[in-house]
């Protein structure tokens, strides 16, 4: 097995709330919750999730963090990150994710959703998690969720978490990063449909969250940020 790492550059941030879901890049409406612009910073992501390389599509730092004030079965408001990485096998959903203040418990489910664009069925999901690794603003804790599932195709690994009120923790977004296809699903127009995140909170490469992967009889050999957007 060979496990990929990544560090950040610590910052400075406040708190702020924005607007919520529209279908014009940008627009907002009630219920999007952000950590303005700065910097976070994270420790390595622990190596105790066996089997594959950990892929993420940001470049190692989060500019800002994003969640839901609000929340409605069935998953909506969910977040989620797209790959395309063969065929293969999931192993851990990785997520990197920061709080404000006191961490109450949510309801936190784990999803893997066909395809990336957009995300389509459920594929597999994960209930009653419950992250723990959530230190406060400007740094950020990897949180590892198992989930085996076979692939063979795009999909998209996010969670979803019943946020009633202001938001227990943010997942963070990569804002300057090479890039990749984040995705929230909630009330675009008149029902819930899969947004792009840049609808809702503006320019975003990609958010936290990342996938353990084994690719056939032996992992796939991280070579290129673009071509397979892994960290190393």
């Amino acid at each position: 097995m060979r496990t990929l790492v990544l560090f950040f550059r610590a910052g400075v941030l406040l708190f702020a709330l924005f607007a919520g879901c529209a279908d014009v890049a940008g627009a907002a409406g009630p219920g999007a919750a952000a950590i303005p612009p700065g910097h976070g910073f994270a420790p390595p992501p622990p190596d105790d999730c066996s089997g594959g390389i950990l892929y993420a599509n940001h470049n190692g730092n989060f500019e800002s963090a994003y969640a839901w004030t609000w929340y409605h079965d069935p998953y909506v408001n969910a977040f989620g990150e797209s790959y395309d990485l063969g065929m293969g096998q999931i192993s851990c959903g990785a997520f990197w994710l920061t709080t404000i203040g006191e961490v109450p418990p949510a309801p936190t489910e784990v999803y893997v959703w066909d395809g990336n664009d957009p995300p389509g069925a459920v594929l597999a999901m994960v209930q009653g998690v419950q992250f723990q690794n959530l230190p406060v603003w400007p740094e950020f804790g990897v949180n590892l969720v198992p989930i085996s599932l076979e692939v063979t195709r795009p999909f998209t690994i996010g969670y979803w978490s019943g946020f009633d009120g202001e938001p227990v923790w943010y997942i963070g977004a990569d804002l300057d990063g090479f890039g990749g296809t984040p995705w929230t699903y909630a009330i675009c127009g008149d029902y819930p449909d899969w947004c792009r995140v840049d609808y809702i909170w503006g320019p975003t490469q990609s958010i936290g969250i990342g996938v353990y992967f084994h690719s056939g009889p032996t992992p796939v050999e991280a070579s290129s940020w673009g071509r397979i957007k892994s960290l190393y």
